[in-house]
């Protein structure tokens, strides 16, 4: 409630409501796993990739994410390279993905986890 003095020097009074309206959001349910597949073989000296950052270059920055109300929404992601991957050394490398942040609409309060990509160095 406001009050202001009117011109005569009455007081006069009034109300103002505002209503917010939050906006509904929907949790992850499902998405498609990202796959990544290496060609080539060290003892050939023919590694696909050369380095962890060939890799993460070649895996999607967004994943399409279905919501729990049927919503697909494209939710940015993050790599990172777990255990320092070798083009030089046999051996499988993974590299972990993050949920970038959330857009409008969409909630991970299902924690919903995102897998991680496996390179094998043959």
């Amino acid at each position: 409630m406001c009050i202001e003095a009117g011109k005569d020097g009455s007081a006069v009074t009034y109300t103002v409501t505002v209503l917010v309206e939050a906006e509904e959001t929907s949790s992850l349910a499902s998405y498609e796993a990202v796959t990544l597949t290496q060609t080539g073989d060290v003892a050939n000296n023919d590694v696909q990739y050369s380095d962890a950052d060939a890799v993460i270059a070649v895996l999607p920055t967004e994943i399409a994410v279905t919501l729990e109300d049927a919503l697909v929404v494209n939710v940015p992601i993050t790599w990172a390279d777990t255990d320092i991957y070798s083009a030089t050394t046999v051996g499988d490398y993974t590299f972990t993905a993050s949920w970038g942040e959330m857009l409008a609409g969409a909630n991970n309060d299902n924690n919903l986890t995102i897998s991680s990509v496996e390179v094998t160095v043959a």
